[in-house]
């Protein structure tokens, strides 16, 4: 459900909040009737209000209310082309949805891609869809709108010990918000195979230094039980490839395979995002992890 126009919450109500990046928003996530309409191309950053709207109709947050947490809203505050910095401040920024009124909430995070840097956008208006910045470390990316910040982001601040660390303190702030409020918490990766505790632990303590106890202790502040491996995989595209015979794309090449095509495949679209029918998948785990977790 397109965020602006979730209902007005009153007192008792139940809510579903979905964070993250396109994967979240639903972008692709269109019906077959709509990519016909279209010749099985549309683009990924598109502002079309339908299409927009229809991408969170069909987004995996709408679904998991639709299909398995029926009574409940659904609220997607997922954002195209964000990090998971600004995913999950979008629990304080956000103030079109009244979530203190509600009697239950569940926070269903999935993490972006751990090279985004974001910040707030200096001409921020929280009336825009977009308050935030992202920056990744490939200047020549064609998406690079801000070339030059992007290539200060690559040779100054970009390492995979700053994203580990980053992701971390995501992780833990969307984490502590959720305690905080008595909202139970629980994520995964959309297609990042990076953002686990194996992976943390590898590139944050695999060498012995005076930082290896701290570090594992800072990862470790993590509930690593609220964590989702989809049906064991580290992201849902990777599960999402496996089904399509194409996990061994999962670690790179995924998205130039999938944006060569001419058409959407049965779960992945030729824009490298979930179908439709990829976000039902998805919004099946989910529901699964969250009732087996009680």
């Amino acid at each position: 459900m397109y965020i602006e126009h979730v209902p007005k919450i009153t007192k008792g109500d139940k809510l579903i909040i979905g964070l993250g990046d396109s994967f979240t928003q639903g972008v692709g996530a269109y019906t077959d009737e709509t990519w016909k309409k279209h010749n099985g191309k549309i683009e990924v950053f598109t502002n079309e209000p339908d299409l927009v709207a229809e991408q969170y109709e069909g987004s995996w947050v709408n679904q998991l209310c639709q299909t398995h947490f029926k009574g409940w809203i659904p609220v997607n505050m997922g954002h195209a082309g964000v990090g998971n910095r600004a995913a999950v401040k979008q629990l304080y920024i956000n103030t079109r949805v009244d979530i203190e009124k509600a009697s239950e909430v569940i926070v269903v995070l999935l993490l972006s891609g751990m090279e985004r840097f974001d910040f707030f956008r200096k001409d921020y208006d929280n009336k825009n869809h977009h308050s935030f910045q992202a920056m990744w470390p490939n200047p020549q990316d064609p998406g690079a709108t801000h070339a030059e910040l992007w290539k200060a982001y690559r040779e100054e601040l970009y390492s995979e010990k700053f994203i580990a660390y980053e992701v971390i303190l995501n992780i833990l702030e969307a984490q502590t918000f959720c305690q905080a409020h008595g909202y139970k918490f629980v994520f995964g990766s959309a297609f990042d195979l990076r953002a686990n505790r194996h992976w943390l632990l590898k590139n944050l303590c695999g060498l012995l230094t005076v930082l290896e106890p701290t570090n594992k202790k800072l990862i470790d502040k993590i509930d690593w039980k609220n964590y989702i491996y989809p049906k064991g995989c580290d992201s849902f595209l990777q599960y999402l490839l496996k089904l399509e015979g194409k996990e061994h794309l999962s670690s790179g090449g995924w998205w130039t395979h999938y944006t060569n095509l001419d058409a959407p495949t049965e779960y992945i679209t030729n824009c490298a995002h979930p179908t439709r029918k990829g976000h039902t998948v998805m919004a099946n785990i989910i529901a699964e992890f969250i009732k087996d977790t009680k």
